[in-house]
């Protein structure tokens, strides 16, 4: 929902029926995916496949939830593992999301998320400051927060 109103479509491509296709692929547990393999290089991934529809959305006077959720979520990944010293495989940021999260405080949520945010590169410019986007970003950030903690 958050992506497809910014894909030019090619023609003959039925993106909604992909879109379906993709879901059920996702909630098949033979794919071998776990959710440490989702949740890695993620500074890596989230320029490439949130960034442009995150923009587009804003534009358009619409905040993309499902990206603020995932963001949120990659959020707290990060805030978590630092914390608890596990690898965040993330190689090409690892320093740089440790610092960030440590700066901010571990135990500060919020903090940690607007942090990340503003990650050189994340997102285009003007997006992680955009306050619509930072507000849903938090909100979903002190759901996962308050909500029961699990290994990473």
């Amino acid at each position: 929902e958050d992506a497809l109103p910014s894909i030019t479509v090619p023609e003959g491509a039925d993106l909604p029926a992909y879109g379906e296709e993709l879901l059920h692929r996702f909630a098949n547990p033979a794919t071998g995916h776990t959710t440490a393999q989702v949740s890695t290089d993620g500074s890596q991934k989230i320029p490439f496949r949130w960034g442009a529809a995150t923009k587009y959305a804003l534009e358009h006077g619409r905040v993309p939830d499902g990206v603020a959720y995932g963001l949120a979520a990659w959020s707290e990944f990060v805030r978590r593992a630092v914390r608890d010293g596990i690898d965040l495989g993330d190689p090409a940021s690892e320093a740089a999301l440790t610092s960030i999260v440590q700066d901010a405080g571990v135990d500060s949520p919020v903090t940690v998320a607007k942090a990340l945010l503003t990650l050189p590169g994340l997102l285009p410019d003007g997006v992680a400051t955009n306050p619509a986007l930072v507000d849903a970003v938090v909100k979903y950030v002190e759901e996962l927060a308050a909500a029961t903690e699990t290994v990473i």
